[in-house]
């Protein structure tokens, strides 16, 4: 698993084998760099760093063996590797706009705009097969959950019906979950038609509340789960502080000792 982890105030991205549950640092730079993403191989990271001052995106073997590249230059979050290998989804924000879903070819390293509006598009993440990009975006005055077509931009669906955030797929393509407004985790059957051009979409089904992390150290425009190939989820959850044991003073205690 690649997480950011905060050590004496600095954030890197860490490796945990999922095995043995022991953390390994990946990056050492005095500054900052942010979750990472996987290739679909499991053999390259891309994580986001601000150690040439305007940040931009790297592209590092997981092994930490090999020559590092610079993907990116400039502020960017990056959020889904195609499955194919392709591209790589990542957001950035317009200053005359909101947060923007761009696409970068990782043979040519070419950007393309994906969807630059001016409302807000984040949390985006490739389907299974790269057929699809599911997003989610505030366009209608609140955050919904969509797909559409990739990378022909054509076809779209709105997948939540009153509201919806933090979009994922499950593994199989089966299904898509998203938080509701209210905060539960919320599953959609999904099954694509012999057409291979059109989604059949179930009604969504809460499963529970995950109680995720909101904190201001969480990455922003991430998704703060992750789905297993068996539809188990993996939480970035609030941890309840434990009550502290109370304090029980005792006076004169001399007195207890000598009798009196």
């Amino acid at each position: 698993m690649a997480v950011s982890r905060t050590v004496l105030g600095n954030f890197d991205v860490w490796l945990v084998d999922a095995n043995r549950g022991i953390p390994a640092r990946f990056t050492f730079e005095p500054t900052v760099e942010g979750m990472g993403v996987w290739s679909p191989d499991g053999n390259r990271l891309v994580f986001p760093s601000l150690r040439s001052g305007s940040g931009g995106l790297f592209e590092r073997a997981s092994s930490d063996a090999g020559d590092e590249r610079v993907l990116l230059e400039g502020f960017a979050t990056p959020l889904s590797w195609s499955s194919d290998g392709r591209f790589l989804l990542y957001t950035r924000t317009d200053p005359a706009g909101g947060a923007d879903l761009w696409a970068i070819g990782l043979n040519d390293r070419k950007s393309i705009p994906v969807i630059t509006t001016t409302a807000d598009q984040s949390s985006g993440e490739f389907s299974p097969d790269g057929r699809w990009l599911m997003y989610e975006s505030n366009e209608s005055g609140r955050f919904e959950v969509y797909i559409q077509d990739f990378p022909e931009l054509g076809g779209k669906w709105q997948i939540s019906n009153a509201g919806g955030r933090q979009p994922r797929w499950r593994r199989d393509g089966t299904e898509v979950y998203y938080v509701a407004s209210d905060g539960r985790l919320m599953a959609v059957p999904i099954t694509t038609r012999v057409d291979a051009r059109t989604l059949d979409f179930g009604a969504p089904i809460p499963l529970f509340v995950p109680r995720l992390a909101s904190r201001a150290n969480v990455v922003p425009g991430r998704p703060q789960y992750a789905v297993g190939p068996d539809g188990r989820s993996l939480l970035n959850t609030v941890v309840e502080d434990t009550a502290a044991a109370p304090i029980t003073v005792v006076v004169n205690w001399m007195q207890t000792l000598s009798g009196r």
